[in-house]
């Protein structure tokens, strides 16, 4: 049988996924950062897959984008889990604004 070709779109990732600057969470588990916006959304979009729904890009103004799988109002809370996030082989650092 023939298979038809189905056309794959691209998702986008909305403005509303953006970290606004002025949130009270200031810690954020970095998992990577990019030049580009659309690696930047590819990663959001595969933390998202793999069970991580608070992955988002930071609104900043440097020149990489930064991908965070959660943000946090306190240092503690960060660093606990960072811990929990290298025992599932996942890499990443806090980042605090």
């Amino acid at each position: 049988s023939i298979e038809e070709k189905k056309e794959v779109k691209p998702m986008v990732i909305p403005s509303s996924a953006i970290t606004p600057a002025g949130e009270n969470k200031k810690y954020f588990i970095i998992g990577g950062a990019f030049q580009f916006r659309e690696n930047a959304d590819a990663f959001v979009i595969t933390l998202r897959a793999e069970g991580f729904p608070d992955a988002q890009i930071l609104d900043t103004t440097r020149h990489l984008k930064m991908v965070c799988f959660k943000s946090f109002s306190s240092w503690p809370e960060a660093s606990l889990e960072l811990s929990r996030l290298k025992s599932l082989n996942k890499s990443g650092w806090i980042y605090a604004r």
